[in-house]
């Protein structure tokens, strides 16, 4: 219902793309799939034009009283995850995201965030623990917002405390190539 809400042709908020409904004005067949509370799903079978097999796999997320879910795309061998909005406090979420070549978390809010902020995000401090926990090749923190870019220092210094691999800082555009980090890790490994 709440895709038929959005895209439909007849009233929908973004009736313009109500192809990938139907598959018609040239856009693919979007397929649905809901996400259970506590199950992850997984969407498999996605070729990329050049043939490669793509798996995109949600989990719900911890998120206060919001739905939110986290993501994991995975293609020739090599994976990226959004941890999405989140407060951190799921290990399942860690488990899900082991392996990672790419974790994307958000850094929302400070270390002296209120509660509620702290049901709804991850602190800097526990963004550096499920980094360290999951370990992947690269962190990339995304979804600044003006409390969380008044201390950036302090803030990502927080979270390098804990994850001692590579941060970035997300700008919009940004590209990050998959490859070039598996070229990365094999220099520094030999």
């Amino acid at each position: 219902q709440f895709v038929e809400s959005m895209l439909s042709k007849d009233g929908g908020a973004y009736a313009y793309l109500g192809g990938f409904l139907d598959g018609q004005g040239r856009l693919p067949l979007m397929a649905v799939q809901e996400v259970g509370v506590r199950d992850p799903a997984t969407v498999t079978g996605i070729l990329l034009p050049d043939g490669s097999p793509l798996a995109i796999t949600a989990i719900p997320v911890p998120h206060g009283i919001v739905p939110a879910l986290g993501f994991r795309v995975d293609v020739n061998g090599l994976s990226v995850v959004f941890a999405s909005d989140q407060n951190g406090s799921n290990e399942a979420f860690t488990e899900f995201a082991k392996g990672a070549d790419v974790l994307v978390m958000h850094l929302v809010i400070p270390a002296t965030a209120n509660d509620v902020a702290k049901r709804l995000h991850a602190t800097p401090d526990r963004v550096g623990r499920v980094a360290a926990a999951i370990n992947p090749r690269m962190l990339v923190l995304s979804h600044f917002m003006a409390r969380s870019l008044k201390d950036l220092d302090d803030n990502v210094a927080a979270v390098k405390s804990h994850y001692d691999g590579p941060v970035h800082l997300a700008n919009d555009l940004d590209c990050i190539a998959l490859t070039s980090l598996v070229d990365a890790e094999s220099i520094r490994l030999n």
